[in-house]
């Protein structure tokens, strides 16, 4: 039984899960889980019985030092374009992105208030008739600061600077979408500079 609960804890401390929903029935493991984020579990489940019976990890027959599996950055896509939402997560997922989509603004409040764990990005379409993209960028940053925002606008781009936020034009490749990703990952998400009102 301890050696269960201490491979629950080497689990839920991955951050790979969306939710603590994960235990053990009789003899097998049930839980819920996010689709991009299987093969990043599989790779791990061999480690996180290594830590429960307190060996060493091995990685090609080499013992390696525990240290806790690196966790997949969590990316929330919105657009009411229904055939945004599974594109990038097509492009993003296989290089390691944990997507989560939407084109429900209010849905996307939602997931911020209620999803446990982090949600590192915000890729938001600007023009949407539910909300536009800005506020709905404020409105998640108010409630989970450390979020970072990338807009991307089929409508051009100027005026986007004064957010203080990344813009990416539409149409765009996924190369393109994926350096924009990991580039805005890296800085540090500033402060919104958009005046409280202003269209």
């Amino acid at each position: 039984m301890e050696c269960r609960r201490r491979f629950l804890r080497s689990a839920h401390a991955s951050g790979i899960f969306y939710d603590a929903q994960m235990t053990f029935a009789s003899a097998a493991l049930v839980f819920a889980m996010e689709r991009p984020a299987i093969g990043l579990a599989c790779e791990q489940i061999d480690q996180w019985i290594a830590q429960a019976n307190g060996e060493p990890s091995l990685v090609s027959g080499q013992v390696r030092a525990h240290s806790p599996a690196p966790r997949a950055p969590t990316i929330l896509v919105v657009d009411d374009d229904p055939t945004i939402g599974p594109w990038v997560r097509d492009a993003l997922a296989p290089l390691g992105y944990v997507v989560l989509e939407t084109g429900d603004p209010l849905e996307a409040l939602r997931m911020a208030k209620d999803r446990p764990g982090d949600i590192d990005l915000l890729l938001v379409d600007v023009v949407m008739p539910l909300m536009d993209g800005r506020k709905l960028a404020q409105r998640l940053r108010s409630l989970r600061s450390t979020l970072k925002v990338l807009l991307m606008s089929g409508y051009g781009l100027s005026g986007l600077e004064e957010t203080g936020w990344p813009s990416i034009a539409k149409p765009f490749g996924m190369d393109d979408l994926a350096r924009t990703v990991a580039n805005t990952l890296r800085e540090k998400a500033p402060a919104s500079s958009l005046r409280q009102g202003r269209r």
